[in-house]
C-alpha cells in the first residue's frame, strides 16, 4: 500500500510512505507523543497460561502440604499448622533455561509477615519476597533444569501467620522484538 499527504500550499510538504506485509513505515508526522513501535509478526504479544487451576477454583492440578487450603477462588497458607505450607504442581512441556513471568495476588495477611519462594525447575532457581504486602507480585523466573514441578512455599513468620494468594499465573516471557 502507498500512503500519501498532499500539501498543496508547499509541495516540499508533501509525504508518500510504502507500507508492504514485510514492514511498517515507521512515519510519524505531527504530535507523535504517544508513538508506539510496531512489527508485522502475528501472534499474541502474551503467551498462554501454563499454570492449571491458576484460579484456584478447586484442588485440580495442585499438590498441597497441610497448612495449604483451596477455597473461595485462593490459596490460603496457615503456619499455625505447618512451618511451611506450600504448593506444587508439575508442568510438562516447558523449556529448561526459559524466562516465565509470573503474576499474582496476595491477601489475607495475618500475624507476622512471612516470605514466600517460588522455584520452577530445580531449586537453585528461585524468586523471594520478604515482609510481603497485599497486592499483586509479578517476576521473571528461570526454569533452571529439566524438572517440571512448581514450588510456591511459604516460610518465616510465626504460628500467627496466615496469609492467601490468587490469579496465579505462569507464562514464557515473550522475546522483545523491538531491535
Amino acid at each position: 500500500a502507498v500512503l500519501g499527504k498532499f500539501n498543496a500550499s508547499n509541495a516540499s510538504n508533501n509525504l508518500v510512505a510504502r507500507v508492504t506485509s514485510r514492514f511498517n513505515t515507521g512515519w510519524q508526522t505531527g504530535d507523535i507523543r504517544r508513538c508506539f513501535l510496531s512489527d508485522t509478526e502475528v501472534g499474541a504479544l502474551r503467551a498462554a497460561n501454563v499454570i492449571q487451576n491458576g484460579d484456584f477454583t478447586s484442588n485440580t492440578a495442585w499438590t498441597l502440604t497441610s497448612g495449604a487450603t483451596i477455597a473461595d477462588g485462593k490459596v490460603s497458607f496457615d503456619l499455625s499448622v505447618n512451618a511451611g505450607p506450600s504448593i506444587s504442581q508439575t508442568i510438562t512441556g516447558q523449556t529448561a533455561g526459559a524466562f516465565y513471568r509470573l503474576r499474582f495476588t496476595v491477601s489475607d495477611l495475618q500475624g507476622a509477615l512471612p516470605a514466600f519462594f517460588i522455584r520452577f525447575g530445580d531449586g537453585n532457581n528461585q524468586v523471594s519476597q520478604y515482609n510481603p504486602g497485599a497486592g499483586v507480585y509479578e517476576f521473571l523466573i528461570y526454569k533452571g533444569s529439566s524438572s517440571d514441578v512448581f514450588n510456591f512455599i511459604i516460610a518465616g513468620g510465626n504460628t500467627t501467620t496466615r496469609m492467601a494468594i490468587s490469579n496465579l499465573t505462569l507464562e514464557v516471557a515473550v522475546t522483545d522484538r523491538s531491535y
